[in-house]
């Protein structure tokens, strides 16, 4: 069958409604218009069940980032494996978030496959880390 181009526009949205109806229709709803019936009543799934899974208080484990010691992660000695395809893993410990070489208290870095071991003291500020992996605490 050929489709002429002004038309094509028209049998997409007729496809469309054919499909929200089957949809609706398994799910014992209606369609009006081509529109689901109930549509846009009802929250998000994701935001009601992103809610229920916040983290209770500061990690013990956690992935690169900049995380803030004793908000977003648990001071303590922190071991990770850098993964294999790794190009580079650093990782800095931070005594503020100005972002300059003077924030730095200490830092270091791995070769993929390597374990790297570090203690976050509670006095430091942050911890910044970028392709060592999942940092687990000991």
């Amino acid at each position: 069958m050929r489709v002429k181009k002004k038309n094509w526009a028209v049998l997409v949205a007729v496809a469309a409604t054919a499909v929200v109806g089957i949809a609706c229709s398994s799910a014992k709803q209606g369609v009006k218009d081509g529109v689901a019936a109930g549509a846009g009543t009802q929250p998000p799934a994701a935001a009601s069940s992103a809610a229920s899974k916040a983290p209770a208080g500061p990690a013990t484990s956690f992935a690169d980032g900049q995380y803030e010691v004793g908000k977003d992660i648990v001071a303590g000695t922190y071991s990770t494996t850098v993964p294999a395809d790794a190009i580079v893993c650093y990782w800095e410990r931070e005594k503020d978030f100005s972002g300059g070489f003077e924030a730095i208290i200490a830092n270091g870095d791995g070769k993929a496959g390597a374990p790297v071991k570090v203690t976050i003291a509670a006095t430091d500020k942050g911890f910044k880390t970028q392709g060592c992996g999942t940092w687990t605490k000991s």
